[in-house]
């Protein structure tokens, strides 16, 4: 697939600040658990990047974007030469490889003050080893020339990763929890009980990253939409330029949501962070497609 030095810039430029999603998992995770628990969460955020990385080179890539087998796997192109082969090859590497670490670095959150390190490491290998790369098959296999998978060919889309990344490590973190159960004093008496945050202010500059961090998932992911389009550098702007600007609106409107519950046994100054980060989260599959009118609706009814 050929592409300009341009194209590939950008989309390194891209992987880059998905990479700064990374620093926002480990603040925002670390500062909304308990100070003793704070050092454990943020190892797993870093031994989560280090293992994603490995294991998305070893298998993950070929099982994922390698040639198709019944649509449901890839079966090709294990151990791709990122160093003297392909240049595109080696930035379509990198910038799928961070989509496959921030799919991991999910489940560290939601299991956060609870697990193990030795079962979180099983966990993410499980997640970056197998379970991302055989479902981002089915939806994103024939993205680098390997045929695509049974959901593709179905009209399925997500354009920069609700599914694929978000709701694969949604879905593992929801299974995670139900196995692992709450946290020690969560519920008393089938009441449950406000954990509160170590540092919040460590927990807003993570928020921050994911601001910049966003930027880099919908922008990257024009890589491949509209090759030979003159027009395609403004396109790819409007996808650029839609993502702060969605990000401010529900921040702003979660803000005077949170001030009229203050001082109530609602208020809890760490739910404006993750409400603040959800609402946007559904955005990345259609935002290729959808205009004005539409986003602004959605992203204020997932709030």
């Amino acid at each position: 697939m050929n592409k300009s030095e341009l194209d590939m810039l950008w989309v390194l430029v891209s992987a880059v600040l998905v990479l700064l999603m990374q620093g926002g998992f480990l603040c925002f995770e670390s500062g909304m658990t308990r100070t003793k628990n704070a050092i454990n969460v943020a190892m797993k955020n870093v031994i989560d990047l280090t293992l994603a990385v490995v294991l998305f080179w070893l298998v993950g890539f070929g099982l994922m974007f390698g040639v198709d087998y019944a649509g449901i796997v890839g079966w090709s192109g294990f151990l791709p030469d990122v160093g003297a082969g392909d240049p595109w090859l080696a930035t379509f590497f990198v910038f799928q490889t961070m989509f496959c670490a921030t799919a991991a670095t999910i489940v560290a959150g939601a299991i956060a003050e609870r697990t193990r390190f030795d079962a979180y490491i099983f966990i993410t290998v499980l997640v970056t080893g197998f379970i991302y790369p055989v479902f981002g098959h089915w939806a994103w296999g024939g993205a680098h020339g390997g045929g695509a998978g049974w959901l593709a060919t179905r009209g399925f889309v997500d354009f920069a990763g609700s599914t694929v990344v978000h709701s694969v490590g949604g879905w593992v973190a929801l299974a995670a929890v139900i196995v692992v159960g709450p946290r020690r004093d969560r519920f008393i008496d089938g009441e449950p009980q406000t954990v509160p945050p170590s540092n919040l202010p460590l927990c807003m500059l993570g928020l921050l990253l994911f601001f910049v961090g966003w930027i880099g998932f919908n922008g990257g992911s024009t890589w491949h939409r509209r090759e030979h389009d003159p027009r395609r550098y403004r396109w790819r702007h409007d996808r650029f330029d839609r993502t702060p600007r969605d990000r401010a609106e529900n921040g702003s409107g979660d803000g005077a949501d949170r001030g009229r519950t203050c001082g109530t046994r609602r208020d809890h100054r760490g739910l404006s962070c993750s409400r603040c980060d959800a609402g946007r989260i559904h955005r990345r599959d259609r935002c290729g497609n959808d205009d004005r009118l539409r986003s602004n609706p959605a992203g204020a009814a997932d709030r």
